[in-house]
């Protein structure tokens, strides 16, 4: 588990570290015969890049039934129409979620309810865009609202739809053993952050005074990371098996557009990217992995490469306790409308 990784987090967070898990590491093959029949997943975020071909790659494995979601129909329909064709036998849906609205966040997880059964969850959906706005609903910072919060509500909506449904993982011809697993998207730029932490964590991240890029983008993934390992601490991996996962630097997604708006400046981007960014089948790659390889040993961890590495060196200090406990207590009380403590709750041994 990443919690024992400690001495390797000082290189992990390196440039030295950065080269060689780009370059060095390769694409981890699957056992030989893996095959997924008749299990059913749910992956958010997914009309164009890495969510995508992860989709593509599950598919190809026999999941028999796949729930793919984005914030409009129409985008998600064309991402989910050549996975049909592809595989004609397999049950493609798209469902609308916005991510900046509780109220279609929690729909979205009732909605869940009514599969047959749920084997994993991935958690794709993010933002990386270097405007500053506000979320309507919530007067949140977006990147922090979508990257971290919303994020962070959705997975423990989820939490009981996946433990409820473990029972029927359990019957018939395909059924599993593997708890269910919840398998949340961060990146490693969480290994480069650095939030302050001096008063609260949610102001410091809503002060515009505050807000710089790519910093913000940076400390909402750590963000994240910070309240995945808290909450799996929470639950039982023997109910839902929960981790965060990271792809590396992927080209051939929508990071340019959204950083650099425009497109010479996207080219520039994409320029200064492409000898180091690996293909979306790749980076997928470490998406279907994270679900299909890894088990309870891997509850609470940070999977990066194909493999648990070591939390961002920060998480490992008396100040990175610190910082956790206090995002923590303060998504409690943002999610207090939810019974997020009782859900949380129900989830423990």
């Amino acid at each position: 588990m990443s919690k024992h990784l400690e001495s390797e987090a000082a290189f992990e967070a390196s440039v030295k570290g950065y080269l060689y898990r780009q370059f060095m590491l390769h694409r981890k093959p699957l056992p030989a015969g893996t095959r997924l029949d008749g299990q059913v997943g749910v992956i958010t975020g997914l009309s164009t890049g890495i969510g995508l071909d992860a989709a593509r790659q599950l598919l190809d494995l026999g999941v028999s039934h796949l729930v793919l979601s984005g914030r409009t129909l129409e985008k998600g329909a064309r991402a989910a129409e050549p996975l049909r064709r592809a595989q004609p036998a397999a049950k493609v849906e798209v469902w609308p979620v916005e991510m900046e609205s509780y109220k279609t966040l929690a729909a979205f997880a009732e909605r869940c309810r009514t599969l047959p059964r749920l084997d994993f969850v991935i958690l794709n959906a993010g933002l990386n865009t270097p405007a500053r706005r506000v979320s309507a609903e919530t007067g949140h910072e977006q990147l922090f609202q979508v990257n971290c919060v919303s994020t962070a509500l959705l997975s423990i909506l989820l939490l009981p739809v996946l433990e409820e449904k473990k029972k029927q993982n359990c019957r018939g011809p395909e059924a599993s053993q593997k708890p269910p697993v919840l398998s949340i998207v961060s990146s490693d730029g969480a290994l480069y952050a650095s939030i302050k932490g001096l008063g609260s964590v949610f102001a410091e991240f809503d002060d515009p005074d505050q807000f710089k890029f790519p910093r913000q983008y940076l400390n909402s993934k750590l963000a994240l990371v910070l309240f995945v390992a808290k909450l799996a601490e929470q639950v039982d991996p023997n109910k839902v098996i929960v981790h965060t996962v990271h792809p590396g630097l992927v080209g051939g997604t929508d990071i340019g557009r959204t950083i650099a708006p425009g497109w010479i400046k996207s080219f520039l981007v994409a320029l200064v990217m492409f000898p180091m960014a690996r293909s979306t089948p790749v980076g997928a790659s470490t998406y279907v992995d994270a679900v299909v390889t890894k088990g309870v040993e891997s509850h609470g961890s940070y999977i990066s490469d194909w493999s648990i590495r070591p939390y961002p060196p920060v998480m490992y200090t008396s100040e990175g306790e610190r910082l956790r406990e206090k995002l923590w207590a303060e998504m409690m009380e943002e999610f207090a409308f939810a019974d997020a403590r009782r859900i949380i709750a129900s989830m423990s041994s």
